[in-house]
């Protein structure tokens, strides 16, 4: 199960899964039940699946506290806080990140630390709670420094980009958006490229400069598509329906 989850076969990396739970759920195998159910859940995720992926990581953590766990039991709630903020239930969110970050403290545990406090700052901006949001991902970005992590740099620098586009602000945007553009290019991961530079189209479009926007985001959508991400794709497309609206292009629009 997990070599499939790591070359991205999801399905079947879940049916491996599946079966497992049920084999460890036969023989009374508490503490690799819940392993597998957190693996379970990364793998439901994947798929889009979000309401099982939360249900799997809700048992994967109950076994863990029932079994005084506390490092398992964090890794289930940094994955079930990933969750809940990227379906949108952001009260769960920081409810769960208010027992998380404590917990990931005191285990000494920097990686889940700074995950949660990137999901949380994530969390926050999409609520309009923009200075507490950019609190956290600065966190976030400060302990990806301290840490070398390239990619969770890569992903906070992002972040605050796209913070300062929710508060229309596409001057403040462009260095966090510069900056990310060039870590994502040198760690060569083409979801990240793509939804960089599809940002910098969104500041570019802020800023008056349709030419600007226009460049960027067929740029991302060529690595977006020619790295066969629906998703990014989709979001590129709502970016040029956006500018030929602008235009007043109806029929560009609708494509």
């Amino acid at each position: 199960g997990s070599t499939n989850y790591l070359r991205g076969r999801y399905a079947e990396a879940r049916g491996y899964f599946e079966a497992a739970r049920a084999v460890r759920e036969q023989t009374g195998e508490r503490a690799a039940l819940g392993q597998t159910l957190n693996f379970l859940g990364l793998a439901l995720n994947s798929m889009g699946q979000s309401d099982s992926a939360r249900i799997a990581f809700d048992q994967s953590l109950e076994i863990a506290v029932s079994q005084g766990d506390s490092a398992r039991a964090l890794t289930a709630m940094s994955n079930l806080h990933s969750v809940l903020v990227s379906s949108g239930d952001f009260a769960a969110a920081e409810a769960l990140a208010a027992r998380a970050i404590p917990l990931a403290r005191s285990l000494n545990d920097a990686a889940s630390l700074r995950t949660l406090h990137h999901n949380e700052g994530v969390a926050l901006a999409e609520s309009g709670r923009f200075g507490e949001a950019r609190a956290e991902l600065d966190t976030a970005l400060a302990m990806a420094d301290a840490a070398r992590d390239a990619n969770a740099r890569a992903l906070a620098l992002r972040e605050l980009g796209r913070l300062e586009l929710r508060i229309d602000d596409p001057q403040r945007a462009r260095p966090w958006l510069d900056r990310a553009r060039a870590a994502a290019d040198s760690l060569g991961i083409p979801y990240l490229r793509a939804s960089v530079r599809n940002n910098v189209a969104l500041a570019s479009r802020l800023e008056g400069d349709p030419a600007g926007t226009e460049a960027m985001a067929r740029e991302a959508l060529a690595i977006a598509v020619g790295a066969a991400d629906s998703l990014q794709v989709r979001e590129i497309a709502v970016t040029l329906g956006q500018l030929a609206e602008t235009r007043g292009d109806a029929r560009a629009a609708q494509d």
